[in-house]
């Protein structure tokens, strides 16, 4: 019976054994490394290893005090999840070793690793501080440091880990190029004679320097490594470990004995070559991670707390909790879930339901985060805390979206860790044959090949693509939930819109004033001089297209406005010129001293960009489509306007969504507010209007930031280039890695080359993936 004996190489339990004979083993990757160990005459390590330091599992890891939880977890009705930032990522191979990781553990019921923010979001089946202190102990085990982050904080970086890794590279770098010195006068030496004695000190010196290299710089690797065969997993690390050990190890024997070929020089250059292309990858992933995150904190600063005095102090709002009392000002924007409890005032919902009309609300009403306030005074009552509020939950939702995984980056990973076995497979067929052909080469040529092939690479070419694109959407105004969504966009092949808020602007476009009795005297000019002197005090919208006339009309010498009054739902009034002014409902409804006197005419303000951009999507050979519920003549002369064919008006949101469900071939839609969410989910691809922090993102694929259309064109642009990035810097990964370790099976590379070959692959994916973060056109 094979089953339950220890596994040869690592030593874990074997469940269902592999392989045959004495040596059982607990997968195919510790069988492998396990043959090829022996094929290189290093018996010894299996002897040698009891003296390494027993595994992190039951030790004592310093890692953060968890007593107080609440500071680290976020409960959403019965789901508890937190964040934890994670040290020591540097490919796809990182992060399906350390969700594999977590995920095996009873607490973690989801783990899902960023690699562009470098952190790992929990789903867990429970909030005690042990098992988070188990979870941040797991990750210790198998090589990466790990620490909580609070809900809502940015996780910035690790200094100390930063501190560290230009340590570990400063180490290998300073003592390879000393290593080096001693090299060239061991090659000098082997061409034109050494004295043994001075042959001898170069190689027991050369060990020396490479000592920290092994045990100090390269310690990260090799522990990777080594977890993950332990825990049955094949990561990037494990061919670029054994090449390693192999070179330390036949280089220590060969200067112990004084006999055989050292490699310490190669050795070194790969350790340092291998950090240093490393950190720049890992700071272009912290580069573009910084850069999304700040496009998600868009929350409002500041709030007045009333306290019990009576007295209102400016705190931050994170500070804020449920039963607290606010005091709010025109201007003011909503930092939280809100309960109305004494006032009345005008506020602009557009987070909410993308209409430009503002809402009169009283006592009693709820009033939603991001809401902004046009007029009067209100005292409000925290309903949610901050980090539970409607927005918040929103944010939370678009970051984890931005985190989730495209099948095409499943694909990715899982192509990486069938590479790395195929690595090793070729690692041992290209020993045995080089043992046959000239045993002299047998172990160079298999540290070349073990040392060129790191699939690097190939691991980074999807998440980085993806992350690149990720960014240079934001820069252009667009924010979508994942790259996937983006490739979706770039194979659209009708587009339709929604009317208010999308192809029209939030705030009305004023027309002509309609005149009353009241007004003929003064004629239109006169009446709305004296009404946009008395509104220009005012940032309701309406008072703010009566003053935009006057702009228009030339009206510049507005005259004082004195005695001025706003009140909720009821407009606003002055004292100008003696007159008493007044505007109003209906509209903008214009009195003189109690008397009618005129109404400015109020329309929808069409986007100026809505016109060029539908005009380049049909150019592009798109389908454009207008789905509205206003009336069908409005709808019609807005598409007349703008050159949309294909027009639906007055059609309710059901409607909307049967539409695009009943057309042939991808969809996207692009809508503003909750109305629109069914349209929004059904659609392949569904982006709202707003700035990042509409309540339609729950539905939909990703906003348009800047309330502009130009962002769609570009997103649908980007998309395209994202899929041809993707298939060359794939297709550039599989070609070098073929052909690398085709020349290095061959002989025609020697460690040292490869080492520097190595990182390269990796430099030009990075490249290539960088060109979509860029701003312009893509």
């Amino acid at each position: 019976m094979s089953a339950g004996r220890p596994c040869a190489h690592c030593g874990t339990p074997v469940a269902v054994a592999v392989g045959g004979g004495d040596a059982v083993f607990c997968c195919s990757g510790c069988e492998a490394v396990y043959h090829a160990l022996r094929a290189a005459g290093l018996d010894d390590y299996y002897r040698l290893r009891e003296a390494l330091p027993e595994p992190l599992e039951g030790r004592n890891v310093q890692t953060p005090e968890l007593e107080d939880v609440e500071r680290w977890v976020v409960r959403d009705g019965s789901r508890v999840s937190c964040e934890l930032a994670v040290s020591g990522i540097h490919c796809a191979s990182c992060a399906w070793v350390i969700e594999e990781t977590l995920r095996s553990d009873e607490a973690v019921k989801r783990a899902h690793v960023s690699l562009a923010h470098e952190r790992v979001r929990l789903d867990l089946a429970g909030d005690g501080p042990e098992q988070l202190q188990r979870l941040l102990t797991r990750l210790a085990s198998v090589g990466y440091g790990a620490r909580p982050l609070r809900p809502g904080s940015d996780p910035g970086r690790d200094d100390r880990a930063t501190r560290m890794e230009i340590l570990r590279l400063g180490v290998a770098a300073a003592c390879a190029m000393n290593i080096m010195l001693f090299a060239v006068g061991l090659y000098g030496g082997d061409a034109f004679g050494m004295d043994p004695k001075l042959e001898g000190m170069f190689r027991w010196l050369s060990l020396g320097l490479a000592l920290p290299i092994v045990g100090f710089s390269a310690w990260p690797i090799l522990h990777r490594a080594a977890a993950s065969l332990r825990r049955g997993m094949l990561h990037v690390d494990v061919p670029i470990s054994l090449a390693i050990a192999v070179m330390f190890g036949t280089s220590a024997a060969a200067t112990v004995t004084g006999r055989g070929e050292v490699w310490f020089d190669s050795l070194g250059m790969l350790v340092a070559l291998l950090l240093g292309g490393r950190m720049v990858e890992s700071s272009v992933r912290r580069r573009t991670g910084r850069r999304l995150s700040a496009l998600l904190e868009r929350r409002e600063p500041l709030a007045r707390r009333l306290g019990e005095d009576g007295e209102t102090r400016t705190v931050p709002a994170e500070t804020l909790r449920t039963g607290d009392l606010l005091e709010l000002r025109p201007g003011d924007v909503a930092p939280c879930d809100l309960e109305i409890t004494s006032g009345r005032s005008d506020l602009d919902l557009a987070v909410v339901d993308g209409e430009s009309r503002p809402v009169l609300l009283g006592p009693g009403a709820e009033v939603p985060a991001g809401a902004r306030l046009l007029t009067g005074r209100l005292e409000a009552r925290v309903t949610r805390d901050p980090g539970d509020s409607s927005v918040e939950r929103v944010r939370r939702a678009v970051q984890e979206a931005l985190e989730r995984k495209s099948p095409v980056e499943f694909l990715a990973d899982k192509v990486a860790r069938i590479f790395v076995f195929a690595v090793l497979l070729v690692g041992a067929a290209t020993l045995l044959t080089w043992l046959l052909v000239d045993p002299s080469r047998a172990l160079p040529v298999t540290i070349a090949v073990l040392v060129v092939a790191c699939p690097c690479a190939l691991a980074l070419a999807t998440p980085l693509a993806f992350a690149s694109a990720l960014h240079g959407a934001a820069a252009r105004g667009l924010l979508v939930r994942s790259g996937g969504a983006l490739l979706d966009l770039s194979r659209t092949r009708t587009l339709a819109f929604d009317k208010t808020g999308t192809l029209t602007e939030e705030r009305p476009e004023p027309g002509e004033v309609k005149l009353a009795p009241a007004g003929r005297e003064l004629g239109p000019d006169g009446v709305l001089r004296l009404a946009a002197a008395a509104a220009r005090a005012s940032l309701h919208p309406v008072a703010q297209a009566v003053t935009e006339a006057a702009r228009h009309q030339g009206i510049t010498d507005l005259p004082l406005a004195v005695d001025f009054r706003e009140e909720a739902g009821q407009g606003l009034s002055a004292r100008v010129e003696g007159r008493q002014v007044r505007i109003g409902r209906p509209g903008a409804t214009i009195e003189l001293d109690g008397r009618r006197a005129g109404r400015l005419q109020l329309r929808d303000r069409v986007r100026p960009d809505a016109g060029p951009v539908v005009a380049d999507l049909r150019d592009q050979g798109l389908e454009v489509a207008l789905l509205s519920g206003d009336l069908p003549e409005r709808a019609e002369a807005l598409a007349e306007q703008v050159g949309i064919e294909e027009v639906h008006g007055g059609v309710r949101p059901e409607q909307k969504a049967a539409w695009i469900a009943g057309r042939s071939g991808p969809v996207a839609f692009i809508g503003d507010g909750l109305n629109d969410a069914e349209a929004l989910a059904v659609a392949d691809v569904g982006l709202a209007m707003g700035h990042g922090v509409d309540l339609s993102l729950e539905a939909a694929d990703g906003a348009l930031l800047r309330r502009r259309l130009d962002p769609l064109v570009g997103g649908i642009r980007l998309g395209r280039q994202l899929r041809r990035v993707l298939v060359q810097n794939v297709s550039l990964s599989l070609l070098y890695n073929a052909a690398a370790v085709a020349a290095a099976a061959s002989g025609l590379v020697s460690p040292l080359v490869a080492a520097v070959l190595m990182p390269l692959s990796s430099i030009a994916v990075v490249s290539n993936a960088s060109r979509l973060a860029r701003k312009g056109p893509a």
